[in-house]
């Protein structure tokens, strides 16, 4: 009976005992509510640190976004007011087209004039020589630009020189430059050799128009020319000639 019943509770015991462990096995672990609480936090503060991050980023966006149209803004105008964004690629050409100031002056047209003129043939030279000249000008010019003119130049030692070219006006207040350039013919005559017959004739006149009264139209001033054949005779030796002029319209 003593043995049955120490059997017994042996029994129990041993079954309380793996029920206990069993028990205990089953039972989830314990939660550690602070650290849920920091895990939480941890996670809004990276939440908050992302949203700061993109509002800089957009920030920022949009500050590049504003420069970038302001930089376009400028960049056109930039275009418009450059003279090469019309296709226009040569400095001098813009300047003159933008200022216009070789339009304005000049002369496209004006009456023709007679021309006249005294001073040196060869001067400084050893065939210098008192020389003189008449000269007929075309008004209108050709394309606005240049007309045509005929004259003859003599000197005291018998040299003749006739010729035909091309001119034109440039004037600036009462001031009037003329560039000229012509061919002809040269008789020697006792005069200086210019190597043959053939020879060209250029030049540019400094003179001042007056425009008040009885003279209007009329220029006074000074010839600076030049004769040679350009190296097309044997020998050229050229000759230089230094004339006060006076010309007069023909009509008005």
């Amino acid at each position: 009976m003593k043995l049955l019943l120490k059997t017994i509770i042996l029994a129990f015991l041993s079954w309380s005992s793996f029920a206990y462990a069993r028990a205990v096995e089953d039972t989830p672990p314990t939660m550690d509510t602070h650290s849920i609480n920091l895990s939480d936090y941890e996670k809004r503060m990276e939440y908050s640190d992302s949203e700061d991050l993109n509002y800089e980023e957009d920030t920022q966006s949009s500050s590049s976004y504003e420069e970038d149209t302001q930089s376009s803004s400028s960049y056109e105008k930039d275009m418009k007011s450059n003279p090469r964004s019309r296709g226009e690629d040569n400095d001098l050409v813009d300047y003159v087209k933008d200022s216009d100031w070789l339009a304005k002056n000049w002369i496209k047209e004006e009456p023709s004039r007679l021309g006249f003129g005294i001073g040196s043939f060869d001067t400084v030279h050893s065939k210098m020589a008192p020389s003189a000249f008449a000269e007929w000008r075309f008004g209108k010019k050709f394309f606005g630009i240049v007309a045509p003119m005929a004259g003859i130049l003599a000197n005291t030692d018998g040299g003749v020189f006739g010729y035909g070219g091309i001119y034109g006006d440039y004037k600036f207040y009462n001031i009037v430059i003329t560039p000229f350039f012509s061919v002809g013919g040269y008789s020697q005559g006792g005069s200086k050799d210019l190597g043959g017959i053939f020879n060209f004739h250029e030049g540019i006149e400094f003179a001042y128009e007056f425009d008040h009264g009885m003279t209007a139209g009329h220029r006074v001033g000074f010839r600076f020319g030049h004769i040679s054949s350009a190296g097309i005779n044997k020998r050229n030796p050229g000759e230089n000639q230094i004339m006060f002029i006076y010309g007069i319209p023909l009509g008005h």
